[in-house]
């Protein structure tokens, strides 16, 4: 820091250095404050004085402790500046005097990562908020990126993050390799997270320089023996599948979510996520040309979540009108179609019921025997959607815009929303699924063994406990005050 302040100093008066006499007097009297007995403490006071003006105006902190050793080595720093200062006042150029005194200081940019640059601690419980705020990370990413964030802080064994360097981004990629999380996840997770968290940092001016901006990390590209949409076969099997009656032991909810949200995804390529979040409110019928249709909202609206944070009409398509799909909505209650509500548990804001809903129709499909580990048995239909999109030559704009795929070029976001009727028209294009209901008992896959098997162990553990409850000795009754001892 010497050496920068060296740098400082002389860059103050580079311009114009003045006449010679001045730096003369300069040098002579830090020289004669040098000499013991003679006034240290006013050179130390002097030179305290511009250490704290450099401080201010590099945007540096550091502790009060660190204040007077550092003032001890600007002095010196200082005497070499005024040597250069004089010989530039005396229109001399001394090249080679300034590069031995160039090698005798550290390279600022070598040492400056590892100061603390910033004028109040960086931490995610303090600072998380206004970063997701201001960032417009959609709801699904904020959970994640503060955990991924915590983590670093947990890796780096304290909370606050304004000392992390490039180097310690490395370890804790390695970190991250070693406890088996994947590649493609530290690069879009992780990585992403804390680009994105010091980003904002610099343009707050928490921050000079973003330790993230270089760090990466190579994807091995997968392999893959198949397309990710499903086969005619899957689908038929899926769609089949939602027609059988409903299991008697599984939830209200869940049976409806069974019935209706693959067909959904089916028709319009949205998210799973999307799907299992609506509402009754997010339907209703409109008119285009002569045909009365229904539609459907996808909307961020009441914390839900969308990837682009941007709500979007898509109409239902002919063939679930058929199935009756109105009817069934017409007739819940206001509010969520596929969860219930009042069966939320605490804590589960990282993880909302149509989440969770998702992930037991991802394990549905599996049971059944859509058991490929190369296809996703939910996100295989926006796959499926889209290949037979291409087939029915589907304009790709209108297209994106059923999906929610953000806009792929500045033209397209011009215009505002892409309207209902080339929607209609396009959905009406997609060919229907003929299916029929499913005959004879249901798949007995070695998933669904698994899946028995695991229900059962779970049942036996409960009735366990449950006897050993009920067969526990109740404690002992406290003895009457006329049989306790004296001591007692």
């Amino acid at each position: 820091m010497a050496g920068e302040f060296y740098r400082w100093y002389v860059a103050q008066h580079d311009g114009d250095p003045g006449t010679p006499d001045k730096w003369e007097r300069k040098i002579k009297r830090d020289e004669f404050l040098k000499i013991p007995k003679r006034r240290p403490g006013a050179l130390l006071a002097d030179y305290l004085n511009e250490v704290r003006r450099f401080l201010e105006a590099r945007d540096i902190v550091i502790p009060d402790t660190g204040l007077i050793p550092l003032a001890r080595a600007a002095i010196r720093a200082g005497g070499v500046a005024n040597e250069i200062l004089l010989a530039n006042a005396n229109k001399k150029y001394p090249r080679k005097r300034i590069l031995e005194i160039e090698d005798e200081f550290p390279k600022w940019e070598e040492v400056e990562p590892t100061l603390p640059l910033a004028k109040e601690p960086l931490t995610v419980e303090n600072d998380f908020d206004a970063c997701a705020a201001a960032s417009g990370w959609g709801a699904g990413t904020v959970p994640s990126y503060r955990r991924m964030l915590v983590k670093l802080g947990e890796h780096m064994g304290a909370a606050d993050l304004s000392g992390v360097t490039e180097a310690d981004l490395q370890s804790w990629k390695k970190a991250l390799l070693a406890e088996g999380i994947g590649a493609g996840t530290i690069k879009n997770g992780y990585l992403a997270a804390v680009r994105s968290f010091y980003g904002w940092a610099v343009t707050e001016g928490r921050l000079k320089k973003n330790p993230a901006e270089k760090i990466t990390i190579r994807v091995p590209k997968k392999s893959r023996t198949r397309s990710p949409a499903f086969s005619d076969d899957e689908a038929a099997l899926i769609l089949s599948e939602t027609l059988r009656e409903p299991d008697p032991r599984v939830g209200r909810e869940f049976a409806d979510a069974l019935r209706w949200v693959p067909w959904l995804m089916a028709y319009s390529g949205a998210r799973v996520n999307e799907i299992t979040q609506l509402h009754r409110e997010d339907f209703y019928w409109r008119t285009i040309g002569d045909e009365r249709v229904f539609v459907m909202r996808l909307t961020p609206k009441g914390g839900r979540r969308i990837k682009t944070g941007e709500a979007r009409d898509v109409p239902i398509h002919p063939h679930l009108v058929e199935q009756g799909f109105h009817r069934f909505v017409e007739g819940k209650r206001a509010g969520p179609l596929f969860v219930d509500p009042m069966k939320r548990r605490k804590g589960d804001e990282a993880r909302p019921q149509n989440h969770k809903v998702a992930d037991k129709m991802a394990e549905w499909v599996r049971v059944i025997g859509v058991d490929d580990e190369e296809i996703q048995p939910n996100h295989a239909w926006r796959h499926t959607f889209n290949r037979l999109a291409r087939i029915v030559g589907m304009n790709p704009e209108v297209r994106d815009a059923i999906e929610g795929h953000a806009p792929r070029t500045e033209g397209e976001k011009y215009g505002g929303d892409m309207p209902l009727d080339p929607m209609w028209a396009a959905i009406k294009m997609l060919p229907r699924f003929a299916v029929a209901p499913p005959v004879g008992p249901r798949p007995v896959t070695e998933a669904a063994k698994r899946a028995s098997q695991k229900r059962m162990e779970t049942a036996k553990r409960a009735k366990t406990t449950k006897a050993l409850t009920r067969l526990a000795p109740r404690p002992a009754e406290r003895a009457p005050a006329e049989a306790q001892t004296e001591d007692s």
